[in-house]
Protein backbone atom coordinates (compact mmCIF):
# COMPACT_ATOMS: atom_id res chain seq x y z
CA UNK A 1 0.00 0.00 0.00
CA UNK A 2 2.97 2.27 0.50
CA UNK A 3 3.34 2.98 -3.22
CA UNK A 4 -0.29 3.91 -3.72
CA UNK A 5 -1.56 7.43 -4.10
CA UNK A 6 -3.40 8.83 -1.10
CA UNK A 7 -6.97 10.10 -1.51
CA UNK A 8 -9.65 11.64 0.68
CA UNK A 9 -13.05 10.05 1.23
CA UNK A 10 -14.61 12.31 -1.39
CA UNK A 11 -11.80 11.69 -3.88
CA UNK A 12 -12.18 7.94 -3.41
CA UNK A 13 -15.85 8.09 -4.39
CA UNK A 14 -15.50 10.45 -7.33
CA UNK A 15 -12.31 8.89 -8.72
CA UNK A 16 -13.27 5.23 -8.67
CA UNK A 17 -17.07 5.22 -9.00
CA UNK A 18 -19.73 6.65 -11.31
CA UNK A 19 -21.78 9.55 -9.97
CA UNK A 20 -24.61 7.27 -8.78
CA UNK A 21 -22.25 5.36 -6.46
CA UNK A 22 -19.72 8.04 -5.56
CA UNK A 23 -21.47 9.31 -2.44
CA UNK A 24 -22.00 5.77 -1.13
CA UNK A 25 -18.36 4.94 -1.83
CA UNK A 26 -17.17 8.07 -0.04
CA UNK A 27 -19.24 7.30 3.04
CA UNK A 28 -18.20 3.62 3.14
CA UNK A 29 -14.57 4.69 2.72
CA UNK A 30 -14.94 6.98 5.73
CA UNK A 31 -16.66 4.28 7.80
CA UNK A 32 -13.99 1.68 6.99
CA UNK A 33 -11.34 3.95 8.46
CA UNK A 34 -12.54 3.03 11.96
CA UNK A 35 -11.99 -0.68 11.41
CA UNK A 36 -9.04 -1.28 9.09
CA UNK A 37 -5.44 -2.05 10.02
CA UNK A 38 -4.18 -0.30 6.88
CA UNK A 39 -4.17 3.36 5.87
CA UNK A 40 -7.69 3.94 4.53
CA UNK A 41 -6.45 6.79 2.33
CA UNK A 42 -4.57 4.25 0.20
CA UNK A 43 -7.22 1.59 -0.36
CA UNK A 44 -8.62 0.75 -3.80
CA UNK A 45 -12.09 -0.47 -4.78
CA UNK A 46 -10.92 -3.97 -5.64
CA UNK A 47 -9.17 -4.57 -2.33
CA UNK A 48 -10.70 -7.45 -0.38
CA UNK A 49 -11.90 -6.33 3.03
CA UNK A 50 -10.57 -9.32 4.97
CA UNK A 51 -7.61 -10.59 2.96
CA UNK A 52 -6.16 -7.28 1.73
CA UNK A 53 -7.37 -4.73 4.27
CA UNK A 54 -7.42 -6.83 7.44
CA UNK A 55 -10.99 -6.19 8.53
CA UNK A 56 -11.49 -8.23 11.70
CA UNK A 57 -7.84 -9.10 12.28
CA UNK A 58 -7.35 -6.85 15.30
CA UNK A 59 -10.81 -7.32 16.75
CA UNK A 60 -13.02 -10.14 15.51
CA UNK A 61 -16.10 -8.04 16.25
CA UNK A 62 -15.11 -5.29 13.81
CA UNK A 63 -16.90 -6.83 10.80
CA UNK A 64 -20.09 -6.98 12.88
CA UNK A 65 -19.69 -3.41 14.08
CA UNK A 66 -19.06 -2.28 10.51
CA UNK A 67 -22.23 -4.08 9.40
CA UNK A 68 -24.22 -2.29 12.13
CA UNK A 69 -22.80 1.07 11.02
CA UNK A 70 -23.78 0.36 7.40
CA UNK A 71 -27.28 -0.65 8.49
CA UNK A 72 -27.61 2.60 10.48
CA UNK A 73 -26.22 4.79 7.70
CA UNK A 74 -27.88 3.22 4.67
CA UNK A 75 -30.66 0.96 5.96
CA UNK A 76 -29.01 -1.99 4.20
CA UNK A 77 -28.21 -5.40 5.67
CA UNK A 78 -24.80 -6.64 4.49
CA UNK A 79 -25.24 -10.26 5.55
CA UNK A 80 -26.41 -11.44 2.09
CA UNK A 81 -23.20 -10.16 0.45
CA UNK A 82 -20.78 -10.84 3.29
CA UNK A 83 -18.05 -13.36 2.51
CA UNK A 84 -14.29 -13.58 2.92
CA UNK A 85 -13.44 -12.25 -0.54
CA UNK A 86 -15.87 -9.31 -0.68
CA UNK A 87 -14.28 -6.13 -2.06
CA UNK A 88 -14.96 -2.49 -1.37
CA UNK A 89 -16.47 -2.27 -4.88
CA UNK A 90 -18.79 -5.20 -4.06
CA UNK A 91 -20.05 -3.32 -1.01
CA UNK A 92 -20.64 -0.09 -2.89
CA UNK A 93 -22.50 -1.91 -5.67
CA UNK A 94 -24.57 -3.89 -3.17
CA UNK A 95 -25.56 -0.85 -1.09
CA UNK A 96 -26.44 1.12 -4.23
CA UNK A 97 -28.58 -1.73 -5.59
CA UNK A 98 -30.32 -2.27 -2.25
CA UNK A 99 -31.12 1.41 -1.89
CA UNK A 100 -32.41 1.54 -5.46
CA UNK A 101 -34.82 -1.30 -4.68
CA UNK A 102 -36.00 0.48 -1.53
CA UNK A 103 -36.73 3.65 -3.51
CA UNK A 104 -39.10 1.85 -5.88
Amino acid sequence: MGGRESHTHTDFGSRFFPPNGAQIASRLHEMLGKFLIVDVTRIHPDDKLVEDLGLGRVDGLDPNLFEFDVKDAFGVDLRPVWRKDVTVRDLVDYVYAAQSKQAV
